[in-house]
């Protein structure tokens, strides 16, 4: 080999032993370095934040319960130096991007959250795991929601429409939020499909109350009473459930049942004194009005069939609730425990469940015009034990056989009498 050469390919070794010693020194300087830094608007870093105990905080808690957190690659190393957390409001005053590294976005997890955002915002999704979050935009703000959830992915638009997101100073345009009036044509309609839950139209849940479509043929329909309004601001001392509802699709729609625990579960229940309900309401889901403290009065609908299983269990202040003329059945503890003086059975009572008036102890008076209810099994166990010692049953039926029938059923220990009883 000539000398030439030789040296030629000394030199290449020189080279590449030069260019693997800058490699492996530029890896170990990698290494080094810190894994948080204070990055620019366009530089992600590994942080996630938690908001609970009134406060921001960039590490979670096995302890407390979150009202917000924020999961993924956010631009910014320290959120609880541009995030603070106030009166259910969490303010983020600067723009933040979230990576969309697998499963990361915002989880909202206590009801009537406000995010209030400044700047320029990107959220890969936003869950809610309650019934609704308001974001509130400031001046010049925007933000990208790609995904939204609640239960089910939805549009930003029909997240709205189902009052599960409530945009304060902005527009919602497709998957973005701008800054700026929102001003939605109510005149609009929106696709409504049964199970759908919706409110009336042109009002979101937080403002009016929740209904689940059941049955829909045409430009008709049936539709449930789910709750009243989720904004415990909105529920009023006298809730109306109304005959017949016009939904977003500009479609109307008869109100036929009462849902289970409707108004058991609605943040405000304390304040429902009365309850009215609408002619095409013909029954009362179980444990619909459970446990209102307040209530005192309840109007039912003249086509009210059923009564559900507690129904209007645990009212304490309860003392008037008429019964309708075509009711066929008092649920097992419908009116357990309530305030209630009297009531009357019409013709077509044709069961009373267990427990039905239990422990009803100023109810003195009843009256059965019912034929049907000649049978022992038609009063069921306990059904009006612990009423008024003095409680009297009055039946009013014409025919003698079918009239000593029903005070013999009246008559049974089983339900709860006492010789202190009257029935006749």
């Amino acid at each position: 080999m000539s000398e030439r050469k030789k040296s030629n390919n000394k030199m290449i070794k020189r080279i590449l032993s030069g260019v693997m010693a800058f490699a492996i020194a530029l890896s170990m300087c990698m290494v080094a370095m810190p894994t948080r830094v204070l990055a620019g608007d366009d530089v992600s870093v590994s942080t996630n934040f938690y908001v609970y105990d009134g406060a921001v905080h960039n590490n979670d808690s096995s302890t407390s319960k979150y009202d917000i957190s924020g999961f993924g690659l956010l631009n910014v190393a320290s959120p609880e130096a541009i995030m603070e957390y106030s009166n259910n409001t969490l303010k983020i005053k600067q723009g933040i991007t979230i990576s969309d590294v697998g499963d990361t976005g915002i989880w909202i997890f206590s009801p009537n959250q406000t995010i209030e955002l400044s700047g320029n915002n990107t959220f890969p999704k936003v869950s809610v795991e309650t019934e609704c979050v308001t974001i509130k935009m400031t001046q010049g703000s925007t933000v990208e929601i790609t995904k939204f959830m609640s239960s089910t992915e939805m549009t930003l638009q029909k997240a709205v429409t189902a009052g599960h997101l409530k945009v304060e100073n902005g527009k919602i345009d497709g998957t973005k939020i701008v800054y700026g009036e929102n001003t939605p044509d109510p005149d609009t309609p929106t696709d409504v499909k049964v199970d759908d839950e919706v409110s009336e139209k042109g009002k979101t849940t937080a403002e009016a109350p929740t209904y689940k479509v059941t049955k829909k043929d045409g430009n008709t329909g049936e539709i449930t009473y789910e709750k009243p309004a989720t904004d415990a601001a909105n529920v009023k001392e006298t809730e109306e459930i109304p005959s017949e509802v016009v939904l977003p699709d500009g479609n109307t729609y008869k109100v036929t049942k009462v849902a289970k625990r409707a108004f058991a579960d609605a943040p405000g229940k304390e304040k429902i004194k009365e309850i009215k309900v609408g002619e095409n309401v013909d029954e009362i889901g179980e444990e619909a009005c459970k446990g209102l403290p307040s209530l005192e009065k309840v109007n039912l609908g003249k086509n009210v069939k059923k009564i559900d299983k507690g129904a209007f269990a645990n009212c304490g202040k309860l003392n008037k609730a008429d019964l309708p003329a075509d009711l066929e059945e008092v649920g097992e503890s419908a009116f357990e425990r309530t305030n209630l003086p009297s009531a009357k059975f019409g013709k077509k009572v044709k069961k009373v469940g267990r427990k039905a008036y239990y422990k009803c102890k100023k109810f003195k008076k009843l009256t059965v015009k019912s034929k049907k209810l000649t049978k022992k099994s038609r009063v069921a166990k306990n059904a009006f034990a612990g009423t008024n010692k003095k409680f009297k049953v009055k039946v009013k039926i014409s025919n003698a056989k079918t009239k000593a029938a029903t005070i013999n059923v009246f008559k049974q220990k089983k339900i709860g009498y006492k010789p202190t009883w009257s029935v006749n």
